[in-house]
């Protein structure tokens, strides 16, 4: 947005007069402000007239700077003689961007789900995501919504999305969150750093009675069959007789989807593997 100086020009013969032969009158309006979208300005504005020749008598010319939000209306009258020249002007002010006070990520597969708290006022919100660290931004979004999904990711990979909330005079307001693609193990997203308490999710498997959750580091180390599609780690546990617990590292997880009765044990193809980095 640019300071900008608006210029109207009101030029009318002396014929109104009653010499034809004088000059004409010139009667200028300037604006002094930064313009923002649809008319509106988002600063203090200035607005004053200049005349030539100058008027025997003039009535709410006087140059004044507008502070205040909203619309105000301004009327300069100006005479020479009999001639009477109106010059109406509306100036609309919008300083304050909208807010926007959340975004939220529910990560999918292979896609993920933005959603957004925005102001009253918010007229339009743009998404835009960039791939690595030197990806160029693609707007993957841009409409009246409180919530986006982008589709297509690749499990592993990491992202920001930025979203940008405007107002009818152009304010905006953003916010970035960072992103790791996900397959059909949601969470932990690959890679992240977590702390207990740690809760694994996964995508529900048409059909599917109950899962076979296992988590490996160094070796097999805990296995689980929950009907829903999380778990929440234990901090301590038993496998095969030995005891386990928690500690700083990287740990794999894998879930298998199982159909009917859980001691017939039958199971379908894997849904997946991930890791995570647990820290204390």
């Amino acid at each position: 947005m640019l300071l900008v100086v608006a210029v109207a020009s009101l030029a009318m013969p002396s014929s109104a007069a009653s010499k034809p032969s004088a000059p004409s009158i010139t009667f200028d309006r300037h604006v002094v402000g930064t313009a923002g979208a649809n008319g509106w300005y988002v600063s203090n504005v200035q607005v004053y007239w200049t005349f030539a020749p100058q008027p025997t008598q003039t009535q709410g010319c006087d140059a004044v700077t507008i502070t205040a939000e909203g619309a105000t209306q301004l009327d300069c009258i100006a005479w020479w003689g009999q001639t009477r020249v109106e010059d109406p002007v509306t100036i609309s002010i919008d300083k304050t961007p909208p807010s926007l006070t959340s975004v939220t990520v529910k990560h999918g597969n292979r896609n993920v789900l933005l959603s957004w708290t925005a102001s009253a006022d918010t007229q339009s919100v743009q998404v835009a995501r960039t791939q690595g660290k030197r990806g160029a931004a693609k707007v993957v979004y841009h409409g009246t919504g409180h919530a986006f999904r982008d589709k297509r990711l690749r499990p592993g990979a990491k992202y920001q999305y930025t979203v940008t909330a405007y107002d009818p005079a152009g304010n905006a307001a953003a916010k970035t969150v960072a992103v790791t693609g996900t397959g059909p193990l949601v969470g932990p997203a690959p890679g992240d750093r977590v702390s207990a308490p740690v809760k694994l999710e996964w995508v529900r498997v048409k059909g599917a009675s109950y899962y076979n959750v296992q988590l490996v580091k160094d070796g097999s180390i805990f296995s689980a069959w929950p009907r829903s599609t999380s778990l929440k780690l234990p901090r301590r546990w038993t496998y095969h007789g030995r005891r386990y617990r928690l500690r700083a590292g990287v740990y794999r997880w894998y879930v298998w989807p199982g159909f009917g009765e859980l001691a017939k044990a039958h199971f379908g193809r894997m849904l997946g593997g991930s890791a995570f980095v647990y820290i204390r």
